[in-house]
C-alpha cells in the first residue's frame, strides 16, 4: 500500500483507505509491548518451574497464552475485530494475572506473590504482563471509539 496524501493510504484493489479504517499505531504499539510482557512472565514461569503452579492453574494460563497470542496477532496483522478482541481480551488478562499472583491464596488458581519467596524478577514481570494487558484493553477501546464504535468489528 502506497502513501497518497497525509491520514491516507492507498490500496490497489480498493483505492483510499480512511484514516479511520487504517491500522492502530497505538494499539499495534500495545500489542508488541504485552508481547514482550507476556514472554518475560510465561519465562519467568519456566525459570521457577512449572511445578511451582496447581494443575488447574497450568491449564488456565495455558489459555490465556492462547488468547494473549490470538490478540496480539490480530493487532498486528490489522484485522477489523483487532480493536473488539483487544479489549475483550486485555482487561480479563490483566484482571486474572492480577488474581492469580496479587491476591492472598484463595483457591487453586492461586500463585499469591502476597506472602513472599519470589525474586524481584517474578513480581516485575507479573507486574508488566498485568500493566501490558491493561495497555491492549485500553489501547483497544481507542481504536474502536475512532472506527466508529462496535459495529466497526462486525464480522
Amino acid at each position: 500500500m502506497a502513501t497518497t496524501n497525509p491520514g491516507t493510504r492507498s490500496d490497489a484493489r480498493t483505492g483510499p483507505v480512511p484514516a479511520h479504517r487504517q491500522p492502530d499505531a497505538g494499539l499495534r504499539h500495545a500489542a508488541w509491548g504485552f508481547l514482550v510482557a507476556a514472554v518475560l512472565h510465561n519465562g519467568d514461569h519456566f525459570r521457577r518451574g512449572i511445578d511451582t503452579v496447581s494443575t488447574e492453574l497450568f491449564w488456565v494460563g495455558n489459555l490465556g497464552m492462547v488468547i494473549s497470542a490470538v490478540a496480539i496477532v490480530l493487532v498486528l496483522v490489522g484485522h477489523r475485530t483487532a480493536p473488539l478482541v483487544a479489549v475483550s481480551a486485555g482487561f480479563p488478562l490483566a484482571l486474572g494475572f492480577a488474581a492469580a499472583h496479587w491476591l492472598p491464596t484463595w483457591s487453586a488458581l492461586s500463585d499469591t506473590f502476597v506472602h513472599g519467596g519470589v525474586s524481584w524478577f517474578s513480581i516485575v514481570a507479573s507486574l508488566l504482563e498485568i500493566a501490558g494487558a491493561l495497555w491492549l484493553g485500553v489501547a483497544g477501546l481507542r481504536a474502536l471509539r475512532r472506527q466508529g464504535g462496535l459495529a466497526s468489528a462486525a464480522w
